[in-house]
Parts: structure tokens; sequence; C-alpha cells
């Protein structure tokens, strides 16, 4: 009897461990931050998928996007990076990326080699916390040389407090609309005039770069030797670069040589990639937007394609990820588009696509002569506004119309949502999720939703009143 109590105690004490940590883990996925970088890498990437590996600081998942890549070169790239990621970071990103990727070539961001080591004492935290509880974590912080290795190692004693920080959106792993195989997509401008920009072609000065940034250099591309992998150096082009960088950089270019590895110095190649600081740069940082992001990633995946074997993963199965990031990119660049149409004949040129879906509701005596410009236009999208009443339209594919018969209801459900449009007194109601997303009481609502993105995208009224 004594040793069935034993057994017992043993097995509710094993049972409660194993819960306790269960619960834990959870807990600690919830509330780990930033959820990007190395997390995205952990949570979404198959096995020995990437052909491309692109590592470095914010002018990585600025300056590249794999998305445009995949969809224009068949390249199965990736960026593997963080804001202000000290080389000896990079260092081991690239050896906690080759546990489970074989790489054919290395895109390695030089950028923040110009940087004294003081200037990344603060930056430990955002590049190695989210890397897995691992030795290598444990030598990534000792390079780091960093005072809280010993909590961003363990990560609770950093986020458990985080937990008054959070929101919806952290208790949804599968909706992450700001990850593109690494990317972050930026479209705004921030413009930078010919006077303020340092032109450091021709220069051959040389200062060296700090003796720790050039042992893991050496250190990153002797790995990647080791491994058969083909390393790039590269520096995406910035338009705040100085004398004094395009010195270093320079520094850089005889390390390069010294190994007989490429080192493509995009400032040197503004020309070529057709850049235009007025209209390519969102500032902070020198940091390239969506524009300037899509003229750089071009050049550049000219240059691996031309150089290197590199397979079109484009249709191949396990490339999924690949292929969905990229309907998500282009939900967001159309999305962002939208935004800034004011002309209700190019806005319904652009949401003529089998991913959206739009609502058009017309209440009250919007025939008048005062709405015709507007009226042609619903004409020619079969939407006949003397009708009045709802049209709901997928594309060019009507699903819905009420003929504006009084007391309709009419539900329908995407994804995680619910649409629902009725008619309360002649007027007709457009709900998403509970709210009414009616612009004008009287005249005709437009409301778009993205199928990809899940959400409302857009929507715009014309009152008959006014």
């Amino acid at each position: 009897m004594r040793l069935k109590r034993i057994c017992r105690r043993v097995i509710l004490l094993t049972f409660i461990f194993v819960i306790t940590t269960f619960l834990f883990l959870k807990y600690i996925n919830l509330v780990r931050y930033p959820k990007t970088g190395l997390y995205d890498f952990y949570k979404c990437v198959g096995r020995n998928t990437i052909d491309v590996l692109c590592v470095g600081s914010s002018h990585v998942y600025c300056s590249i996007n794999p998305v445009q890549m995949y969809d224009n070169y068949g390249i199965a790239a990736y960026d593997l990076s963080a804001g202000s990621q000290a080389i000896w970071n990079s260092y081991y990103y690239i050896k906690e990326a080759l546990k489970t990727q074989a790489p054919s070539v290395v895109v390695l961001d030089v950028y923040t080699l110009i940087y004294a080591d003081k200037h990344f004492d603060s930056k430990v935290e955002g590049n190695l916390l989210n890397m897995k509880f691992s030795y290598n974590k444990w030598e990534a912080l000792k390079a780091a040389e960093t005072e809280k290795y010993l909590d961003i190692f363990f990560e609770f004693p950093i986020v458990h407090s985080r937990y008054k920080q959070l929101n919806k959106e952290d208790f949804n792993e599968d909706k992450n609309n700001n990850f593109f195989l690494g990317y972050s997509y930026q479209n705004k401008v921030i413009a930078y005039n010919p006077e303020q920009i340092y032109d450091g072609r021709g220069g051959y000065e040389c200062m060296p770069i700090s003796q720790k940034a050039e042992k893991y250099l050496r250190y990153c591309i002797e790995l990647l030797a080791k491994n058969d992998i083909a390393v790039v150096l590269v520096n995406a082009p910035w338009p705040e670069i100085t004398k004094e960088a395009e010195k270093k950089y320079n520094y850089v270019q005889l390390i390069a040589d010294e190994y007989n590895i490429p080192f493509l110095n995009g400032c040197l190649y503004v020309d070529d990639m057709e850049l235009d600081y007025s209209m390519d740069s969102m500032g902070a940082g020198g940091h390239l937007n969506y524009s300037g992001a899509t003229k750089y990633t071009k050049w550049l995946s000219e240059f691996l394609k031309t150089n290197y074997l590199l397979p079109d993963r484009r249709g191949e199965i396990g490339y999924e990820l690949w292929k969905s990031e990229s309907s998500k990119l282009k939900a967001i660049v159309r999305r962002e588009h939208l935004k800034k149409i004011i002309d209700i004949g190019e806005y319904f040129e652009n949401i003529n696509s089998d991913e959206l879906y739009y609502v058009v509701s017309i209440s009250g005596d919007y025939y008048k002569e005062d709405g015709k410009p507007y009226l042609d236009i619903l004409l020619e999208h079969q939407i006949d506004v003397q009708k009045r009443g709802t049209y709901i339209i997928n594309g060019n594919t009507p699903i819905f119309y009420s003929n504006g018969e009084c007391g309709y209801k009419y539900y329908k459900y995407f994804n995680d949502s619910v649409l629902y449009v009725y008619d309360e007194n002649e007027k007709h109601v457009i709900t998403w999720n509970g709210v009414v997303e009616n612009v004008v009481q009287n005249g005709i609502n437009i409301v778009v939703y993205e199928s990809v993105l899940d959400e409302i995208v857009g929507k715009s009224g014309s009152d008959a009143d006014k």
C-alpha cells in the first residue's frame, strides 16, 4: 500500500511539473519580444529551404526584399537580421542558421562595421533575446560582453513583466502582417536632396575598423568557407554615408580581396540601380523605403543569379511559405496604394481582384444630377444606383444583391470575421464584426475587404445631400 501511495505521489508531482512547465513555456512565448528576426526564423522556416541567407542589421531587413527575389527570380532567400546588429552577433546568427539550413550563398551586410564597439552595448537585448536557449546563445552573449547576459540568456527576468503591454495580436501567433521572409515593408518617403549626399566614388583612402569587428568578420568568412558556402559582402546604399565611413568600407574591400570574395558597396552603384534619394529613402539612419528596396533588390538579385547556380523555387513543394508571403506583401502594397487614391475610377480599377470583396450600398435619391460622374463609374461595374440597395462583389463577380427590399438581412463569413448587411428604414447598413462601416447616411458607401489580410482595407462615401 505504501508503495502505491508513493507511486501516486510521483505520478501526481510529475503531472504537475509537466503542466507547469508547459504553461510556463507558453507564457514565455506569449510575452517574448521582439517577435521578429530569429523568432520568425524558428517558427516559420522549414529545414534546408533557404538558398540565400541575408544577415546583418536593419539595412538588411529594410533594403533586401526576399519576396521580390522569389517572385521575379525564383530565389529562396531570407533576411535573418536585427536592428543595429554587430558583426559578432551576425557571426552567431549564421552559426544558429547553419543548424537547420545549408544555403548556397550568405549575403553579409557590413554597414555596422563603421561603428565603435561601444555603440552596440545597448543593442544586445534586441539581437539575442529571441535566440534559442543553447550553448550558441551563451557564446553569443559572451562575445557581446554584456552585463545582462544571464537575464538575456534565461529571458524570463526580462520578459516576465511585459504582460501589461500584451494586446490581441500577441495571442494570435498565426497572424503577423509584418513578416515577409524577414523583410520589413515601409512606404513612407523622407527626401534627401543631392547637396546632402556625400559622393564617395573614387576615394581609395583606408581607415581600419575595430580589432574586434575585423576578427569576427574574418570568423564569418572562414566559417562559411569551411562549410563550402559562398559569401557576398554587401553594403546596402544609404544617403548618409560620410568620408570616414567611406575609408572604413575601403578597408573592408581589402579584406574581401584577401579572401577573394566579392564586396558590393551599394553606395558606389546608386546610378546603376537608378536610385533617387528624393523618393527612395525613408530617412532614420538612411534606410531605403519600399521603392528603394525594390531597386536595390533587383540589382542584387541579378548579381546573384549571374554568379551563382541558384535553383528556381517557384511552384516547388516545400516553398509554400514564400508563395504565401508573396500574396501577403502584394495585399499590403495594394492596401497602402488604395489609401492614396482619390479618383473613383482609379479606385475601382484597383479593387478588381479576386482577393478583394467590396460592398456598395446605395441609400436615398442618389440618381440626382449632381452625382452623375460617380454614377457612370458604378454603371460600368454593373451597379445601377437607381435601383438602390446593396451589392457585394468579388472582383468582377456579383455574389449578393438586395434589390432594395425592406427588412433584408445578409451574413457572410470570412476567415475569423463576419460581414453583415441589412436594411433599416430604407438605410442600407454595412457592418464588419459588429461595427458599422458606413461613411455617409444618405448616398453611396463603398467598403473593401481584403481576404489575404482578413481586414477592411478601404472605405469611402459620397453624400447625396451634399
